[in-house]
Formats: C-alpha cells, sequence, structure tokens
C-alpha cells in the first residue's frame, strides 16, 4: 500500500491527489497555471484552466465561478457545427456538454469536500474505501454496475461520522425517506441513479424478490423507490462487516506502515474506529523498535573489539541517530588523531635531547 497522502503543507499536491481520483490529468506550468482535463464520452477535450491560483481555496473559488457560469446551452451552440469533431446529432453535443458540466460539478465537490485535509482525514478515506470495496466483494455488489457509484456515496456519508458505523446505520435503520442521505433526496437524483443503472438495480431487485419468496411493491415514482430500496440493502450489508472490515484493512497495512506514519494519522484523528487500531499498531511499533534496539544492542557486545580498539555504539539508523553517531564517530576521530599528534611529539622532543 502506497501511502503517499498529501498534507496541507502542499496544497497543489492536495488539488493533484483529488483531481486525479476524479480522472483529470494534472499539471502546471513554471508561471503557476493549472490544467485538469479529460476526455468526453463524445471524445471531446475537456480542459479546466486555473489562473495562477494563489493557494487551495483560491482554486475552489475559481472552479465554483467555472461551474456557476458553464451554460449547457451556451456550450452547445458554441461548439455546434464548429467543425472541430463533435457530434453531427446536436442531442448527442448536448448530452456531451451535459456531461462535462456534471464532472465540473463533480471536482467542485470534491475540492469544497476535502478543504482543510488533514493526512489523517486522507488516511481515514483510503481505510473506509478499501473496507467498503472488501464489503462489496463479499456480498457479490461489486460485480453490480452500480457498485462504484454506490460506494463513492456511502463513503462520502459515513465519513461524516465519528463512528462511520453509524452512518451507514442510519439509512439502513431510517431509510433513505428521512432525507438522512443528501444523495438521494431529490427525484432528479435518483432518476439520474436510476436511469444509469437500471438493468442492474431491476435485477437487484428480482433477486431480492427471489430471496424473499415474495413480490415486492414499490411506490410510484419507481425509479424512486427502487433506488431508495437498493441503497438501504446496501447500507444493511454495509453495517454487517464495515468494522470487521476496516480491522483487517488496517491489519493489513500494519506492515507497512512505520512509527512516524501512525503517529501523523492519530494526530486530530476523531474516527473512533480506525483511531483505536491506529493506538494498537503504535503499540506494537513500540515494542518493536524495542526489541530491534535490545537485539543490536546484544548482537553489538557480543562482537566488542578487545582493548586496542575503542568499542562503537551502534544504534538502528534514523536522521537523528545517524548525525548524532556522525558526531561521536568524528569526535572519536578528532581524539585519535590529537592523541597520535602528541605521541609524535613526545618522540621528536626525545629524539633532540639524546642529539644534544
Amino acid at each position: 500500500m502506497d501511502f503517499t497522502i498529501p498534507t496541507t503543507d502542499n496544497w497543489q499536491e492536495q488539488l493533484e491527489y483529488i483531481a486525479t481520483k476524479k480522472g483529470f490529468n494534472f499539471s502546471q506550468d513554471e508561471d503557476g497555471n493549472i490544467t485538469l482535463q479529460k476526455f468526453s464520452p463524445r471524445r471531446q477535450d475537456f480542459t479546466i484552466e486555473l489562473v495562477k491560483p494563489l493557494d487551495y481555496k483560491d482554486a475552489l473559488d475559481d472552479l465554483n465561478t467555472q461551474l456557476a457560469s458553464y451554460d449547457v446551452s451556451e456550450q452547445t451552440m458554441v461548439w455546434y457545427g464548429a467543425n472541430r469533431g463533435e457530434p453531427r446529432d446536436l442531442q448527442d453535443l448536448l448530452d456531451d456538454m451535459k456531461w462535462c458540466k456534471n464532472e465540473l460539478q463533480s471536482l467542485t465537490d470534491a475540492v469544497d469536500y476535502h478543504y482543510g485535509f488533514t493526512p489523517a482525514d486522507y488516511f481515514n478515506e483510503s481505510v473506509m474505501k478499501e473496507a467498503l470495496s472488501r464489503t462489496f466483494e463479499e456480498t457479490g455488489l461489486a460485480d453490480r454496475s452500480f457498485s462504484a457509484d454506490m460506494q463513492e456515496i456511502l463513503l462520502d456519508h459515513m465519513s461524516r461520522y465519528d463512528n462511520p458505523v453509524n452512518g451507514v446505520e442510519e439509512i439502513s435503520t431510517h431509510g433513505c425517506v428521512s432525507g438522512v442521505l443528501s444523495d438521494f433526496v431529490y427525484y432528479s437524483d435518483t432518476k439520474e441513479f436510476y436511469t444509469k443503472h437500471i438493468d442492474d438495480i431491476e435485477d437487484f431487485i428480482y433477486d431480492l424478490e427471489d430471496d424473499l419468496g415474495e413480490s415486492i411493491t414499490l411506490d410510484h415514482p419507481r425509479y424512486n423507490s427502487a433506488v431508495w430500496l437498493v441503497t438501504e440493502r446496501c447500507a444493511s450489508f454495509v453495517v454487517d462487516s464495515l468494522e470487521e472490515n476496516i480491522q483487517n484493512t488496517l491489519e493489513d497495512w500494519s506492515e507497512d506502515l512505520t512509527k512516524e506514519q501512525v503517529e501523523a494519522f492519530l494526530q486530530g484523528n476523531s474516527n473512533e474506529l480506525i483511531a483505536d487500531n491506529l493506538e494498537e499498531t503504535l503499540s506494537f511499533l513500540g515494542e518493536d523498535i524495542e526489541d530491534e534496539q535490545e537485539a543490536s544492542l546484544d548482537a553489538n557486545s557480543e562482537e566488542l573489539p578487545l582493548q586496542s580498539e575503542a568499542p562503537r555504539i551502534v544504534v538502528p539508523s534514523s536522521p537523528v541517530q545517524e548525525q548524532a553517531q556522525a558526531i561521536l564517530n568524528a569526535r572519536g576521530e578528532r581524539n585519535d588523531n590529537t592523541l597520535k599528534t602528541a605521541q609524535e611529539e613526545q618522540v621528536e622532543r626525545k629524539s633532540q635531547s639524546h642529539k644534544l
């Protein structure tokens, strides 16, 4: 597992991390201009230019400004008949422009959501994303076309809770009708999701009816009730195994974590499940370091040279420890040189006295 996680000290790295996750290519020129680029379904080169943003907030403000001014109809008419490789069908071009605006919206929302994120926040997101992926694999949900979108929706929701299990438990217990899940409050949102994944949603409901041995009556409009039903069932699966999969994920990753990383991910970490497991990991890493130090010192003591050679202290390497050891070694060498010079001077004085 790669734990190269953005920090608040490098906002460009944060922005690149988020944009790349959203499928954009990220580049920044020597003047500080940032270009975010991806291709649309109709092979339109969709490019977002951020002119010399001063910081993360400045980049977010620029994205919001571009989103507010992006007019789908206007963009469609600008491109229609321009002979730039755009679709000949006006509806196809209109749909492509809608896709571009949705991508800009999704990117802006993600950048806004990650505003002020710490290394602990990024790490928590990575852990919960992996735990969700494991849950969807174990339950067979990963094979559904709605799997990736549903995981992203649930991840966004449960990340807002100190205990992520409570977040998905609210969905499975109270249902989407309670309004607890902001992604599926409006008919327009559920209709879009249903239209995108209609085959797998209906197939999922059919399998559920088969398991129950009875048909499921859905309220009108069907697309809304169907999406709510699928979401609530997915949430219930996650509730049953999320805590276990978070623990399994952290156990699998613990071997790749250093003590410094764990300490950084623990700092200000409000996620109860992850913080508790990181505390245990830190404790184990501390014990391992002590064992390594003792083993190193024991091995060193067995290999101590005779009186003719001064012993040298060997400790596990780290930048601070290596610097300290270098200072000790240098001092030792200076002492040896000083002693050698004194001995030579003494021999020279004796030689001169004999000549007299």
